[in-house]
């Protein structure tokens, strides 16, 4: 049986409340902490929807209001039978996991919110990760993926129950819902990354195995990324197996990735906030980022348009980065003022790479592909094109293993690059 406790806007019994000047520190670019908030008890989780925030950990629920992102405040707190792991929200109404049961809570009154349904897991182990999409609710736990439908009035059906190996950390888009696991033979432990269609019963389409730790991923239309050990690997998932097509260093560990638009942005262990241009994942760079001193514990984050809040231990921190993208774009749309060839990804390829190019102005366009003898061998692009970054596709099945060359030319402008083929 669940109770609420309400607090006072005045007196807070569960928060220390450190604020912090929406400043730029000394180890910062482009990143601004708007505040930080201690808290008594371990941070698991953090949603946020309109002005906001619900917190989630080993005490419960805690709902901030953030209408003043450097001023957030404890309007109410809610008991949970045993620790929160993880949370969605969908409008009025948050679903979390709570040791082997999942809830349904309509928080329109933010006062007392109040349990709609709760269903236990059908295996009985203890859920660990999710994420929530239209009527949908994909969780994980020790050793399985499954599937919980929300009714219209918010109540909770178990649908589909999957096998896998030890999740961890669960990403959708789409129709593609990507996990990381870590399953242990003998005292070791083997990493790997599953890739599942929705849309399949759940079925796994693809995936990557490794000796060394993945922590989490995110994806974007055609790419998956993913955070470890020693920073960022992009892998590409227009093909049917995952193949590394680019990776970034990030000082410290990378303990989560989150995808806006084309940036990733990163909680890293020894060094805070980082943002990441991963918009081409041969050349991406570091666009901002905000160092925490002593770690902080930091472990996660979430995004919303300009803000991010990053989480873990005692504590979570909220941050604008607005200016961060700014000047992107800013930087960005100086970039559309030259012709540019990129270097395709993956190089060397095995039957299929990406060519992306640049123009600054509209007029004809080619792109074409050579073998070693100087033969065409592929036209991919002979047309009039806006000024713009594109990206196409090269499929050489066909072709031999060996050397070639992609070339773009526009009015006197002409850029020649070497790809390898290998099979």
């Amino acid at each position: 049986m669940c109770s609420t406790r309400m607090f006072s806007a005045t007196v807070l019994l569960t928060s220390t409340l450190f604020l912090c000047s929406a400043t730029f520190a000394q180890d910062s670019l482009g990143v601004r902490r708007l505040s930080s908030v201690a808290c008594p008890y371990n941070v698991t989780s953090v949603t946020v929807n309109g002005d906001f925030a619900y917190v989630s950990g080993s005490s419960g629920l805690h709902i901030f209001n953030i209408a003043n992102p450097t001023q957030p405040l404890e309007v109410s707190s809610f008991d949970t039978i045993s620790s929160i792991a993880c949370s969605a929200i969908d409008g009025d109404y948050l679903y979390y996991c709570s040791g082997n049961v999942m809830r349904s809570l309509d928080i329109h009154n933010r006062l007392t919110p109040i349990v709609i349904d709760s269903i236990i897991q059908p295996r009985s182990q203890n859920y660990r990760c999710m994420v929530q999409s239209g009527n949908s609710i994909f969780a994980c736990t020790e050793a399985f993926l499954t599937k919980t439908v929300i009714s219209n009035d918010h109540r909770l059906n178990n649908s589909i129950v999957t096998s896998t190996n030890s999740p961890c950390s669960i990403a959708l888009h789409d129709s593609i819902i990507s996990l990381v696991c870590r399953d242990t033979y003998v005292g070791d432990s083997v990493y790997s990354i599953e890739v599942h269609d929705v849309n399949r019963q759940l079925i796994q389409i693809s995936g990557i195995a490794s000796t060394s730790p993945f922590f989490a991923v995110a994806l974007t239309d055609n790419q998956l990324i993913a955070s470890t050990m020693m920073g960022l690997s992009v892998f590409d998932l227009s093909v049917p197996y995952l193949n590394v097509v680019g990776r970034f260093p990030i000082q410290g560990i990378a303990y989560d990735v989150r995808f806006s638009g084309n940036l990733a942005f990163v909680a890293s262990s020894t060094s805070g906030l980082r943002i990441i241009d991963a918009s081409s994942p041969l050349n991406m760079r570091e666009i901002g980022y905000y160092s925490l001193p002593d770690n902080q514990g930091i472990r996660k984050l979430t995004l919303t348009d300009s803000i991010a809040f990053v989480y873990g231990a005692n504590s979570f921190h909220i941050f604008s980065f607005a200016d961060c993208v700014a000047v992107n774009e800013i930087n960005n749309a100086n970039l559309l003022r030259k012709f540019s060839l990129h270097p395709n990804y993956p190089n060397p390829f095995n039957a299929t790479t990406t060519i992306e190019y640049t123009i600054p102005k509209m007029g004809k366009v080619d792109l074409k592909v050579f073998d070693i003898t100087g033969r065409e061998v592929a036209t991919l692009v002979n047309f009039h094109q806006n000024p713009g970054s594109y990206q196409i596709k090269f499929d050489g099945t066909t072709l031999a293993t060996g050397t070639y060359f992609v070339r773009l030319q526009s009015g006197e402008f002409t850029q020649t690059r070497k790809m390898v083929l290998l099979r």
